[in-house]
């Protein structure tokens, strides 16, 4: 009885699969004069002869070879936060200077620099050091984020962005 199933099944693969083959496809032309292609008949519509597969076969290059810098290795910095500023901090800068200090784990590499954002403004100006200061930030709320970035200029880690308050004496009112 299992053999009659199999031959059963594979009879019926075979017709399925011949009328996936056997399928016509037309062509017509609609009311707006565009040429429209179909597997179903429309009113109007003849079918399209088709002389067999269209097939192509590539050239077996095999893969290609590997170009440009190497991936850098995912672990390289561990940890980059901002220490100072710390979030929410009011500080108090009337010569408009914000000492900024960085952790970074671990330190710096050779060819890697530092990247500074100011309220969404990026500084073109790259960095080596952890420890810097901030000039002519006016009055008022500011967020600070610091990237790491390779010589090829890719991000490898970014801080958290901190957000800081300047506050500096008022000439108007002094205390």
């Amino acid at each position: 009885m299992l053999g009659g199933m199999n031959r059963i099944s594979v009879l019926l693969a075979l017709c399925i699969c011949s009328l996936v083959v056997s399928a016509e496809i037309y062509r017509w032309v609609d009311e707006r004069g565009q040429i429209q292609y179909s597997d179903r008949y429309h009113e109007g519509s003849e079918p399209v002869p088709l002389d067999g597969l269209t097939t192509y076969k590539s050239r077996n290059r095999g893969l290609p070879a590997a170009r440009g810098p190497k991936a850098e290795p995912a672990s390289i910095y561990q940890q980059l936060s901002i220490q100072n500023p710390q979030p929410d901090q009011s500080v108090r800068a009337n010569d408009g200077r914000v000492q900024v200090s960085l952790l970074l784990q671990p330190p710096l590499r050779a060819g890697d620099q530092l990247g500074l954002t100011l309220d969404g403004i990026t500084n073109p100006d790259r960095l080596t050091s952890s420890q810097f200061s901030l000039t002519e930030v006016v009055r008022g709320t500011h967020t600070l984020g610091v990237s790491v970035y390779n010589a090829s200029g890719n991000t490898l880690i970014s801080a958290d962005p901190v957000v800081f308050h300047v506050l500096k004496t008022s000439v108007i009112k002094p205390n």
